[in-house]
């Protein structure tokens, strides 16, 4: 029986599957964010300023990006706007990244069809979306993992060939190198070889690991200005979480946290989407129309699942540790979402090696899930500025220097620091610091904040404050909002 030509019929030909990554190498480079995180500022203003470039949690992302844009500027010409920059590499990333996921699934046999909706299903899932249009340090190390699976595949398919086993220790080292949370990629890769008894394997894949304590090494040096001993290298090697600014812990924001972040890993959720619908109704019904029609179509189709053969059970069964070790570390730092971005890639590549699925149910609910992320996530971060922070960074800078309690002073102080320089950084707090005596200014009083991870875990008291003048309005897309200069109601 010969089908009508359709969505997924376009979808069969090898070559077809192969411009998937380049379509969503485009989508990412068209959509940058509006509204870089506070990281994404601080990453920008090192490389800018040429400061800060040694950050021990992601050891390479600083010096890569901070000669990369050298190398751009000597060849180009100077001038280029370096979060700007950034986040263009990061975009190429995430596409190179999905290109290799296409390679990984090809060595397993998976056909040309599925293997165009599973590209279509992993680009598409938030965490790709969101982080290959931002300046974050995760998506680097998720293709240099990437690369780390397919040397392994390659190996365990032509065993013997150790150079495939050599590169993929390289790689996987690589990737934990731009970030610590992928030591559990190559850990799990290890483990895989171990449990699976490839023993030579790894010995071969543990070889390259030693690039890892030396490249620290050297990092400590030039941190310390001179050679660490122990308990330096450990605090530098731990740095994040012996300073504070990365917890580890159980709590209850864990069990809140860990399964939102996992469902925002493939699905956008925020308190900011009822705003967007009334802000947008047309486009907002239209999209949520689409979206209906198109599990509709998914629901149409039943999942008959076929398990598959022994390699590719070795396969599911390395990423599946890895994914389980992964999202473990995510619950225990507070449900952290940054600590999933992998997450899409791996559930990829350890469903397509063990199950078969079919194409249509995978094609119709991806199709779902690229218009809800677009429509509710990432074409609002493109296209909206949220809280105008721009117009805050310029009236901080005029109020120098008497200090300001924000309600974001990470992302608003990192922005400065880009627009202004890191000398003469302004006097900044947030509301759970120990707040300066007499008048200061804030942005607290009348700042609208939709429901969100920061909303949930802070909220200040700003009944304590008492109203002194109002300074100036800022409009954002949340809503307008005030500068005021205030006083601790019980200090006379």
């Amino acid at each position: 029986m010969v089908e009508n030509k359709s969505i997924s019929s376009h979808l069969t030909g090898l070559k077809q599957v192969k411009f998937l990554p380049l379509f969503f190498g485009i989508l990412y480079l068209l959509l940058p964010t509006n509204n870089p995180t506070a990281d994404a500022w601080e990453y920008a203003s090192n490389v800018k300023y040429g400061v800060e470039l040694i950050r021990p949690h992601h050891l390479l992302y600083n010096p890569f990006f901070f000669e990369l844009y050298r190398l751009w500027s000597a060849v180009i010409g100077p001038g280029t706007d370096v979060l700007h920059f950034m986040m263009v590499v990061n975009a190429l990333f995430g596409m190179l990244s999905l290109h290799v996921l296409y390679r990984i699934l090809k060595k397993l046999g998976v056909s040309p069809q599925s293997a165009a909706v599973w590209l279509l299903f992993a680009g598409g899932s938030f965490a790709m979306l969101r982080f290959s249009t931002e300046n974050e340090t995760y998506i680097l190390p998720l293709y240099c993992s990437l690369q780390g699976s397919y040397f392994y595949l390659r190996y365990l398919q032509k065993k013997g060939h150790f150079r495939f086993i050599l590169l993929a220790g390289i790689f996987a080292t690589i990737g934990m190198l731009f970030h610590q949370i992928h030591f559990f990629w190559w850990l799990g890769l290890a483990i895989g070889l171990l449990r699976y008894r490839h023993v030579k394997g790894l010995l071969v894949y543990l070889i390259p690991g030693w690039i890892a304590p030396i490249v620290y090494l050297f990092g400590a040096t030039s941190y310390y200005h001179h050679l660490p001993d122990f308990g330096e290298m450990s605090h530098f090697i731990f740095h994040s979480y012996s300073t504070g600014s990365a917890t580890v812990d159980i709590g209850m924001k864990n069990f809140l946290l860990t399964p939102i972040n996992f469902i925002r890993s493939f699905l956008q959720i925020h308190g900011n989407i009822p705003l967007i619908m009334r802000s947008y109704p047309v486009r907002s019904g239209f999209a949520l129309l689409v979206v209906a029609l198109l599990l509709w179509q998914a629901i149409g189709h039943r999942p008959k699942v076929f398990k598959k053969g022994s390699l590719r059970h070795e396969i599911a069964g390395t990423h599946l540790l890895i994914a389980g070790m992964q999202l473990a570390f995510a619950f225990f730092s507070h449900g952290n979402a940054e600590f999933m971005v992998m997450l899409p890639a791996l559930v990829v590549i350890l469903i397509a090696a063990r199950y078969q699925i079919p194409s249509k149910l995978i094609l119709w609910g991806s199709l779902a899930l690229l218009v809800w992320n677009l429509s509710f996530g990432i074409l609002p971060r493109h296209q909206l500025d949220y809280y105008d922070n721009g117009t805050l960074v310029e009236v901080i800078d005029s109020l120098k220097p008497a200090p300001l309690v924000l309600y974001d002073k990470f992302t608003v102080g990192a922005r400065y620091r880009y627009q202004f320089g890191p000398a003469n950084t302004p006097s900044l707090y947030a509301p759970e610091d120990s707040l300066p005596k007499g008048p200061f200014y804030t942005d607290l009083r009348t700042k609208p904040t939709p429901l969100s991870r920061r909303s949930l875990l802070h909220r200040s008291d700003t009944g304590k404050y008492r109203l002194l003048q109002q300074v100036k309005t800022v409009h954002g897309f949340y809503g307008s909002y005030t500068i005021d200069q205030v006083q601790l109601s019980f200090e006379e």
